[in-house]
């Protein structure tokens, strides 16, 4: 069973692009909320404590790397 990924962004994010670029060279289905347009979404992200974007979400809870491998070890 794969695990659901959401990456959380905002527009003119260098850091968000080069994330959905990896997880898109590494073909790993994601879904991505802009944090601008999406106050629940926002609401939720701060509520994680997260501060800065990207944040990733793996199945409903956000985690932390520190490179993007360490991701894959998460999936």
């Amino acid at each position: 069973m794969s695990k659901k990924v959401v990456v959380y962004s905002k527009p003119n994010c260098g850091y968000c692009t080069r994330l959905k670029m990896w997880l898109d060279a590494k073909e790993i289905e994601y879904g991505e909320i802009n944090i601008t347009q999406n106050e629940e979404a926002y609401e939720k992200f701060l509520a994680n404590g997260r501060t800065t974007v990207p944040a990733l979400e793996i199945d409903g809870e956000f985690v932390e790397h520190e490179i993007y491998n360490d991701i894959l070890k998460m999936l």
